[in-house]
């Protein structure tokens, strides 16, 4: 079973250690000129990106949710100026 392991030492009536990993949602909301940013947990791994609400990508480190955010959010300034 994922998540439990036996106690070294420990004969085939050994007690079952179960570890459990509860990682709540966090969200972390900046603005980068005119969008708005959204950067939630998912899991240990998983970040999603929202750029105006709008579903952008997921990433496995927040560092790199961040960066393609503010990049994002950069390049449809852009897109958006005259």
């Amino acid at each position: 079973m994922q998540g439990r392991r036996r106690l070294a030492g420990a004969g085939a009536g050994g007690k079952v250690v179960v570890r459990l990993t509860v990682i709540e949602n966090t969200i972390a909301a900046f603005v980068v000129d005119s969008h708005q940013v959204e950067i939630e947990r998912l899991d240990k791994q998983l970040w999603r990106v929202k750029i105006d609400g709008r579903r952008y990508a997921t990433f496995c480190t927040e560092s790199r949710a961040r960066t393609a955010g503010r990049a994002e959010a950069r390049r449809l300034r852009h897109r958006q100026l005259p």
